[in-house]
């Protein structure tokens, strides 16, 4: 289901020990880019290490910064996440899962609008949250009248509403 993509082996196999340590069972590839450094190799090597089936999760380290902006070439399987080290391989194990755990919450926290509430990446993209804590749902049945109630003015009909830290909803509609 994922895919962990990184520049050099080095960085592959300290993703390989946050696996082992974090995800066992959870049956992730780690891949690299052959090391490569320059800007084109890298988008050349990453287009071939990008699988449609899975969700890819790439890792950067400081050094790799400039890199970041490719993220809009790729599709919406594809998500990109900077480690705070110059290189992923001096993250501690933990720094590399919980860059991980943001990538797989790009996924699961993204909204569009194009007529309807699209949960992917695109063009009118109004909300990507990294934070794993974060959860997107649709107000459906009851939960809008409850709603209405409770803040005393209208609300519009299957509202999107966003949990994050500390209780805050936000209601879109």
């Amino acid at each position: 289901m994922y895919r962990v993509i990184v520049r050099a082996r080095s960085d592959a196999n300290a993703v390989k020990a946050t696996v082992r340590t974090f995800y066992p069972g959870w049956e992730i590839e780690v891949a690299t880019l052959h090391g490569v450094r320059d800007r084109e190799g890298f988008l050349r090597e990453l287009q071939e290490a990008v699988r449609p089936d899975r969700f890819n999760l790439v890792l950067l380290g400081r050094d790799e910064e400039e890199l970041m902006e490719l993220e809009e070439v790729f599709g919406m399987n594809v998500a990109f996440r900077l480690v705070q080290k110059s290189k992923v391989r001096n993250a501690r194990m933990h720094e590399i899962a919980r860059a991980i755990e943001s990538c797989r919450a790009l996924f699961r926290n993204t909204a569009s609008w194009t007529g309807t509430y699209v949960f992917a990446r695109d063009g009118n993209t109004f909300l990507r949250d990294d934070d794993p804590a974060t959860d997107l749902f649709l107000g459906l049945r009851g939960f809008r009248e409850t709603l209405t109630e409770l803040l005393g003015h209208d609300v519009p009909e299957n509202p999107l509403v966003v949990r994050r830290r500390g209780g805050l909803h936000v209601v879109y509609g």
